[in-house]
């Protein structure tokens, strides 16, 4: 049956999107957790430990540093898989990057065109960043940035509608929730968004309507029946948690880092992320061009996400300390404004379209015969059915390649396979090697071996109370890492105490106990430690 052209751009997001399953599923749970993920899951397996979800806790004691929604997320996918290992902390990360990329789709068709909504939502999908760590590990910033990216559609959405209310139930209502995923930093997006908007569209007394009001009123019952509940239930200053969620959103920024760092940085920054968001951030060569502003104007939905683009970024190249992850939620307004003009180009016959997709083209050819160079390291026989999948691996990427070349309206959508494809050869080859043997899995090992030998008994870590906590990470005592995996393998939460029980097994660093009357049982050095630690009891 032939495919009638208008309806091929569809197939191929129906196909990259099944593609994308097993390419994002494949060996989800075989890298350790890193020390962000393990927060997230240590707050979540507490909470079901104590069956108190109000209250974020990390050994028993408080943890400010986020509010819980995230947390309930991580708990839910426990409960739903019956388990607390590395796939339900990954779970509802790989659920908001599906949800995220299909609301790419849906918004940028509304406003665009069928083949840009289908393309931008691919290209958030396949870059980089996302691609090769994002999706690795079960972190808040995906499904922050898809309520973020959801908030400015529905502002933009709601105004041309011109039904102001609805826009502020919509902003702040998002707005609550992201709030309850990550604290401060959707507040600085709400504030910037909407000034840019109503400046915009010179339309500032809106923000001064009581339509305005309704949405606070909105966003102060939510956030407010949740903190009423918490302060409630336990003995926290308000005034603490607020200087906490202040001291995470404003630790990162020139408060912190100083004058020259900003400087450098400012330099650097948008380099860094052109880099992280390859191959599809090359398309801002074609945003050099002298009519730009002019070709902006033109339309007035890629004139918003420009402005909204410009205003919040200046948050993060500000911000010395800035990870990728954070600006996840401006990406495909990026790749949504430097598609339009290549698709423009595109029709014009372009001279520089034609040399982006040959250099597109080129690597994807180069690609074909990457599966194969496992067979020349020596680790193949780590990987399962290797002698099958890295032969089918290079055919497939073959005929991809053919297809790249001969079909030349839908080159990007080739691209695309070829990525998820890449990312499948990545799950199989480069995920076992990567891991055996690994520092990081020593952690989980070194972890059963503890309470292997601890048994049934009481474990705790042991903080020595002559020692003041530092003001940031407070009574930590070993990495979140460990921390998690000892937690799950005891299968109980390891609480934080000063207190001395004899018959009590403690684990804390060796130099703060060195002077201590102790009978030493195992003396140890997780990954990520410059110090060793131990195991031991009280005389």
């Amino acid at each position: 049956m032939k495919i009638a052209p208008e309806n091929k751009p569809y197939l191929f997001f129906l196909v990259s999107m099944l593609l994308a399953l097993p390419a994002f599923l494949i060996n989800l749970g075989l890298s350790p957790v890193i020390d962000d993920e393990a927060i997230r899951a240590l707050v979540a397996f507490e909470m079901i430990q104590k069956s108190d979800f109000i209250t974020p806790t990390i050994g028993g004691e408080i943890y400010l540093k986020k509010p819980p929604l995230f947390n309930w997320l991580i708990a839910a996918s426990f409960n739903t898989f019956r388990s607390y290992g590395e796939i339900p902390v990954r779970i509802p990360m790989i659920i908001s990057l599906f949800f995220y990329s299909f609301l790419i789709f849906y918004f940028f068709r509304k406003e665009i065109g069928k083949e840009h909504g289908i393309l931008s939502a691919l290209m958030f999908l396949t870059c980089g960043r996302i691609i090769i760590y994002e999706s690795l590990h079960g972190l808040i910033d995906i499904s922050f940035s898809m309520l973020t990216f959801l908030f400015f559609m529905m502002i933009y959405r709601s105004f041309n509608q011109g039904k102001i209310l609805k826009l502020f139930l919509w902003a702040y209502g998002i707005t609550a929730i992201a709030f309850l995923l990550k604290g401060l930093p959707s507040v600085v997006f709400l504030v910037i968004s909407l000034l840019v908007l109503f400046i915009w569209q010179k339309k500032f007394r809106f923000l001064l309507h009581w339509r305005h009001f309704a949405g606070i009123g909105l966003f102060v019952i939510i956030i407010g029946a949740y903190y009423l509940t918490y302060f409630i239930a336990n003995d926290v200053e308000p005034a603490d948690m607020v200087n906490v969620l202040i001291g995470e959103t404003t630790r990162r920024t020139a408060i912190r880092f100083g004058i020259w760092k900003t400087i450098l940085h400012l330099f650097t920054f948008p380099f860094e992320m052109l880099y992280h968001f390859l191959p599809w951030s090359l398309l801002v060569v074609f945003l050099f061009r002298k009519d730009l502003f002019k070709k902006i104007r033109s339309n007035l939905f890629i004139t918003y996400i420009s402005l909204i683009l410009i205003f919040n970024i200046l948050v993060y190249w500000s911000s010395p300390e800035v990870y990728p992850r954070y600006i996840l939620m401006l990406v495909p307004l990026l790749f949504g404004i430097a598609l339009w003009f290549y698709i423009d180009q595109k029709k014009e016959g372009s001279g520089l379209v034609k040399t982006f997709e040959i250099v597109l083209g080129s690597l994807i050819t180069l690609m074909i015969p990457a599966p194969l160079i496992i067979f020349f390291t020596g680790m193949k026989d780590l990987i399962p059915g290797v002698m099958i999948y890295a032969p089918l691996l290079s055919i497939v990427l073959m005929v991809v390649a053919i297809y790249f070349w001969k079909k030349p309206q839908l080159r990007l959508y080739w691209v695309v396979i070829a990525l998820l494809l890449l990312r499948i050869g990545f799950d199989l080859f480069v995920l076992p090697v990567r891991h055996s043997g690994s520092d990081e899995s020593n952690a989980k090992k070194l972890a059963e071996e503890i309470v292997k030998k601890t048994k049934d008994s009481d474990l705790c870590f042991w903080w020595n109370p002559e020692l003041e906590a530092t003001g940031y990470y407070g009574r930590q005592i070993t990495t979140y890492r460990f921390n998690y995996y000892l937690n799950i393998k005891k299968e109980e939460v390891v609480q934080i105490t000063s207190d001395r029980d004899k018959d009590t097994y403690y684990i804390s660093q060796y130099w703060a106990v060195k002077d201590e009357n102790i009978n030493e049982l195992m003396r140890f050095q997780p990954p990520g430690h410059n110090s060793p630690l131990v195991l031991y009891k009280f005389r």
